[in-house]
């Protein structure tokens, strides 16, 4: 995905509820392909202590991979749940990213990952692969860039996501939202969409 030159104001921050020690709510927003490594993310949960939530939103492009991800899901201990909702609307993303502390895709790489600045702004902290333009988020507090191919690595954020208390979740829900305004309000990324669009039609 490309990123879009202004933050629409449905993207604008919701209301988000105070965040516990010891429970978190993750949402992995994507299309259902191995790239994006939702079976990575559930395989790390295995091991992780506290209550987690995670809810699988968006299409499936490989139904196979998403019932490998389903076997995972179920063989996951009982204080790990996770729901498969299917795919959403794009009205309703903003909801859905409000309902959920965590913005979960430790994806094998993304060239921009519209999604991604979406939840960002939404105030979601991530935890996300390390080959994305968003790496720099873990310096400046607003989440994780692991190593996908890494479970321990993964898990490790994700109990770190787990044990954080209101205070320390709060700061992170600020930075969260300073990266995502940044990377979601970028005139020059209007220019690229132009510039790319003329160059497509000069080729038909």
């Amino acid at each position: 995905a490309l990123p879009c030159g202004r933050r629409p104001a449905a993207l604008a921050p919701a209301e988000r509820r105070a965040k516990g020690p010891g429970r978190l709510s993750a949402v992995f927003l994507s299309r259902l392909s191995p790239k994006k490594n939702l079976d990575g993310a559930l395989r790390a949960l295995a091991g992780v202590r506290g209550e987690v939530d995670v809810s699988v939103v968006g299409p499936c492009q490989d139904p196979g991979y998403r019932r490998t991800c389903e076997e995972i899901a179920a063989g996951l201990p009982a204080n790990v749940r996770v729901s498969f909702r299917g795919p959403v609307p794009h009205a309703e993303v903003p909801r859905v990213l409000a309902e959920h502390d965590l913005f979960l895709l430790p994806t094998w790489g993304e060239n921009f990952g519209q999604a991604i600045a979406e939840a960002l702004a939404a105030g979601c902290p991530a935890i996300l692969g390390k080959d994305t333009p968003f790496a720099g988020l873990e310096a400046a507090g607003a989440g994780w860039a692991v190593d996908p191919s890494d479970g321990r690595s993964v898990a490790g954020a994700l109990q770190a996501a787990v044990d954080a208390d209101a205070s320390e979740w709060e700061r992170r829900v600020e930075s969260a939202r300073a990266w995502g305004d940044a990377a979601t309000d970028r005139p020059e990324a209007v220019e690229r969409h132009r510039a790319l669009f003329r160059d497509a039609l000069a080729r038909v």
